[in-house]
């Protein structure tokens, strides 16, 4: 029972000293940590831009966006129709009319969606010289 003892005691020493020596490397973990995730997000958005076949828009301060050959990221891209939706610079009204099923409600939500991919940083499935203004709010019923 003694040795039994005597042994616990030097694992405890042995575990208490490697945790101070990487106790002492902490900093450094915790840095290289923050790099990987980094990393990790910006390889995710680039496997995503690819994927969807998406480009970097050119963003500004002003309210209004012009997206040619926009996309919605969610749906098939051989089944979705690309749209042109421009508002803000010669327009200040978007009307949009057609049959049911026509796809309105999908143009909207492409435009908000695509609007929260810019300002989130990610690129967008559009034509490459498509523009999007930062929104302040964006809301979806």
């Amino acid at each position: 029972m003694q040795l039994r003892a005597q042994e616990q005691e030097e694992i405890t020493r042995i575990l208490t000293s490697f945790s101070t020596q990487v106790g002492s490397l902490e900093p450094q973990f915790t840095y290289s940590y923050d790099a990987m995730l980094k990393i990790d997000l910006l390889l995710a958005k680039a496997r995503l831009a690819v994927e969807q076949n998406a480009f970097m828009p050119a963003v500004s301060d002003t309210v209004h966006f012009k997206l040619n050959k926009a996309r919605h990221p969610l749906i098939d891209k051989k089944k979705v129709v690309p749209v042109d939706i421009e508002l803000g610079s010669e327009y200040d009204t978007l009307v949009i009319t057609g049959p049911n099923t026509g796809g309105k409600t999908v143009s909207l939500k492409t435009l908000g969606l695509l609007s929260l991919m810019a300002a989130s940083g990610l690129h967008i499935p559009a034509n490459e010289q498509s523009e999007i203004g930062l929104f302040e709010h964006v809301y979806a019923d």
